[in-house]
């Protein structure tokens, strides 16, 4: 439970939440499996044996924002993938407060199936929910900005 009296301000509680939610993430990439030589795949290549060039993934767009007792944020990329969290200081100031997260985010798996994990944690727990869907031919957001001008 985090004290009342601990933050002065609103920015000083996003100040914590950022550096909590930047621990947790360091701390599940140093849990992560090491990778052994047996799971290095060899890049494809193409007819002449020259591997094949990635395109480069660019931000379509990207908003973060600071919201009472709390927190949002969204972003595409070029390659379709997305991400989009709120973060929600529930009861501030008293005894019961308590963080909810809510998000999801989507991306093209090599398959060629998009896959969108959806997700909440909060005093129940932490819940995900995938789905795996056939992707589209999409027009490139690119291609599609300049159609329309």
């Amino acid at each position: 439970m985090i004290d009342r009296h601990s933050f002065s301000t609103q920015a000083d509680t996003l100040s914590f939440l950022a550096a909590l939610l930047l621990i947790i993430g360091f701390l599940g990439v140093s849990q992560a499996a090491p990778v052994e030589d047996d799971d290095i795949v060899a890049p494809l290549s193409g007819a002449d044996n020259d591997p094949i060039p990635s395109p480069e993934v660019k931000v379509l767009f990207e908003e973060r924002e600071a919201v009472e007792n709390g927190y949002k944020f969204r972003y595409e990329l070029s390659d379709g993938s997305a991400r989009e969290e709120t973060g929600t200081i529930v009861n501030p100031g008293t005894t019961d407060e308590y963080l909810t997260v809510e998000g999801f985010y989507r991306y093209e798996g090599p398959d060629k199936f998009t896959y969108r994990v959806s997700y909440k944690s909060g005093p129940g727990g932490y819940e995900a929910m995938t789905s795996r869907y056939k992707s589209r031919n999409r027009i490139s957001p690119i291609a599609l900005k300049s159609l329309v001008g």
